[in-house]
């Protein structure tokens, strides 16, 4: 039996291991005052018969801290977590990403785009991209 490789598994795996492998270079030529400068949330792209749904890791944010864009089959989601900046106190560690980022997924560009639909909820950004009628898989009976 043969094994079906989903391309959304190795664009994904391929990604976080760039970034990782990126931030990883970055991050070591960095202070922790600089590291506040971009950061990778995690992301999940996952499709069904009537759309998709893409979802992300952004604990610590407000709502309106994204912007979320669709145009010609790439969904774009930015935003920025700022640094907690205080003079008055030491530092003793800081492993939290701050700062800006921005991730992309090229998905099916026959998204129905005026059911696109957002949600924040216990920090993780759910995004859903229903597919239009036309291109849902219709079940035939035979007769």
């Amino acid at each position: 039996m043969t094994k079906t490789i989903n391309p959304f598994d190795i664009i994904n795996h391929l990604d976080r291991e760039f970034d990782g492998l990126f931030g990883k270079i970055v991050d070591s030529a960095r202070t922790a005052k600089e590291t506040a400068t971009q950061w990778v949330p995690a992301m999940n792209v996952t499709e069904a018969a009537d759309g998709f749904v893409v979802t992300l890791d952004v604990p610590g944010l407000k709502s309106d801290a994204f912007d979320i864009e669709f145009k010609e089959g790439v969904l774009t989601v930015s935003g920025e977590r700022p640094f907690a900046e205080s003079d008055d106190v030491k530092r003793h560690r800081s492993e939290r990403k701050f700062g800006t980022f921005k991730r992309t997924v090229s998905l099916n560009e026959d998204i129905d785009i005026e059911k696109l639909d957002a949600e924040y909820l216990d920090g993780v950004l759910t995004i859903s991209l229903p597919k239009r009628e036309a291109v849902r898989p219709t079940k035939i009976a035979v007769r």
